[in-house]
């Protein structure tokens, strides 16, 4: 198998990747393989494994896999250790980095380190090919069949010398014939030598094996590390910068436990790929119809074949169809999917930025507009930026018509839609404090601003929208629009609705409080810029209607005299009769 050094690794580096922290990094957001298998976008061509997360079964729970090749380190950080994958037979002294990277791509942990993988809760066994220094290809294809059982999967990490197909050796070629005779799934690696696999070159019996070729990541076309090609080549998948376990040109060094490889490739990335989406349906299907169910090694590649991303037209060298899982649950008939038009729109209703869909326990980011694509009913999280648009004073106000919440969570609809986060132009505004009793400025203000990003829920921190909490600030609070304000900024004219309390608005409070015996009120709201509900309620709602708008809480002390002895018998104070009412009257200060 070829592993080849690109240029790429020097970009991916630049372009995402953070300083060294003492834990592994999470390059998962950078598994392009694992997400939307659409042709439409600017993005690489997936294969659909995030699109089916919410099917159970589709971590390919209850699905017994075996990985035959040289070696692998199966002490790896990422790779499954409670149980630790057992090696049951071969030589244990070869290079592990290939094998390490293939069980990456199948079983890598979700675990918030390195890389996540297609099945990560398969069942797996490997057996290396060699033998007390021997490469002995159908005794290791012989010896792993006594490990599975029908529906349960085999993939061969391996090719002739001459970089064709295993099946080439009759020897292996009768060991395929007889495992898919038992109703093994055989994923089988094409090559790389470059070559045309056809009639002519392969004429013996179909073996039922799935041959795979290896594609680009962002044309179904072959790709660019040497393929085999041709009519017995049955599917693709991605040939080029696959992110995974090993080889420590990511992370890490060669072999070490913490090693991380993007540039995976040829043949080995796509059959390990392959394999990944096969057990994966494997696993939808037995949680479906029960784990002694199983799709047969023969209609598993019709599958994979039917439901795959076609190349277009009459490639010069056919491949196969790319592999895609949401094409395939939708043929079994285990969900149906639905495109939701995502977008991010200025204060101009200009798209800028990306917009991030909650997956693997993360946000990943897609540029907009961007077509989701959601299995109808499934419930999903998107969120639009929480930051002012970089070089704007316009932040998040509203996913349109949706919800007010920077974080959409939602529930799949049946048929397309459209999903805006809308942003405006942010505002300054003052909120301060008159104490008219003592002179203080200095007296405690409550605000509430449904658009402040206070709020945690499991999918991280987000605004409240409504009912907004009103937090305790001591005054003057100066509102800004900057990154480094929390509130940054106000929006003018979020009119409170009456009849719609849901509707986003902003609200302020002062309530009364003793200090030194006197106990004081709010006397009155007042203002600049703004329209206060009641200026006369202790709490009210209010807009603001321009820039640099100023709010003030006139605060009064009750029974709050200038004179001494304002409350001594005879003095200032005065009992007064209305005719209905009595009142007490004393000199006030203020």
């Amino acid at each position: 198998m070829k592993i080849i050094n690109l240029n790429f690794i020097a970009w991916l580096m630049m372009a995402f990747l953070s300083p060294l922290l003492s834990q592994t990094q999470d390059f998962t957001k950078l598994q392009g393989y694992l997400f939307d298998p659409t042709t439409t976008g600017p993005d690489s061509i997936g294969v659909g494994v995030a699109n089916v997360l919410t099917l159970d079964g589709s971590d390919g729970k209850g699905v017994n896999i075996f990985d035959i090749e040289s070696g692998w380190n199966l002490n790896h950080e990422d790779l499954p250790q409670n149980p630790k994958i057992q090696q049951v037979f071969g030589d244990t002294d070869q290079p592990t980095d290939h094998g390490t990277a293939t069980l990456g791509i199948l079983v890598g942990q979700d675990n918030g380190l390195g890389i996540t993988g297609i099945c990560p809760e398969a069942d797996v066994k490997v057996g290396s090919y060699w033998d007390k220094g021997v490469k002995k290809y159908a005794w290791a294809i012989e010896n792993a069949r006594g490990y599975l059982d029908e529906g349960d999967i085999l993939v061969l990490e391996i090719q002739t010398d001459g970089e064709m197909p295993i099946e080439f050796l009759s020897d292996a070629r009768a060991e395929i014939e007889s495992a898919v005779a038992d109703s093994i799934i055989v994923i089988e690696a094409g090559g790389n030598d470059g070559s045309e696999l056809s009639s002519s070159s392969m004429p013996w019996n179909d073996t039922g094996a799935i041959i795979v070729g290896a594609g680009e990541p962002d044309e179904l076309v072959i790709s660019t590390q040497g393929s085999n090609y041709g009519s017995k080549v049955h599917v693709h998948a991605w040939g080029r910068r696959v992110i995974t376990s090993g080889f420590g040109d990511l992370e890490g060094s060669p072999e070490a436990n913490d090693a991380y490889t993007a540039i995976f490739s040829g043949t080995s990335s796509a059959t390990a790929i392959v394999a990944g989406v096969a057990a994966s349906l494997q696993g939808i299907y037995k949680d479906t119809y029960g784990q002694s169910s199983y799709i047969g090694p023969k209609r598993m590649r019709n599958i994979l074949i039917n439901s795959g991303l076609p190349q277009s037209g009459t490639p010069a060298s056919p491949i196969g169809p790319r592999v895609n899982l949401v094409g395939a649950v939708e043929l079994l008939n285990f969900g149906s999917f639905v495109t939701i038009n995502g977008d991010q729109q200025d204060a101009s209703s200009n798209s800028f930025g990306r917009l991030e869909q909650y997956q693997y326990s993360q946000f990943i980011s897609s540029e907009v507009p961007h077509d989701f694509l959601f299995l109808k009913n499934s419930s999903q999280t998107l969120r639009a930026l929480q930051d002012l648009k970089p070089g704007t004073d316009e932040k998040f106000n509203t996913w349109q018509n949706i919800s007010d919440l920077n974080h959409n969570t939602f529930n799949a609809p049946s048929s397309q839609e459209a999903h805006r986060a809308t942003f405006k132009t942010a505002h300054d505004a003052t909120l301060q404090s008159n104490n008219v009793t003592t002179g203080s400025s200095s007296d405690d203000i409550y605000f509430a601003d449904p658009w402040l990003i206070d709020s945690t829920d499991s999918f991280g921190m987000r605004n409240r929208g409504m009912p907004a909490l009103l937090k305790r600030y001591s005054p003057p609070l100066s509102i800004v629009p900057d990154a480094t304000d929390p509130f940054k900024g106000v929006f003018l004219n979020e009119e409170p609705d009456p009849n719609d309390p849901d509707k986003p608005h902003y609200t302020v409070a002062s309530p009364s409080f003793t200090s030194s015996g006197i106990t004081y009120f709010l006397e009155r709201w007042s203002g600049n810029q703004v329209t206060l509900d009641d200026p006369f309620a202790e709490t009210t709602t209010l807009f603001f209607t321009g820039n640099n708008a100023i709010v003030t809480a006139n605060i009064k002390g009750h029974l709050a005299s200038g004179v001494s002895d304002a409350l001594a018998l005879n003095n200032q104070r005065k009992i007064v009769y209305d005719g209905s009412d009595y009142h007490l009257v004393y000199e006030d200060n203020g």
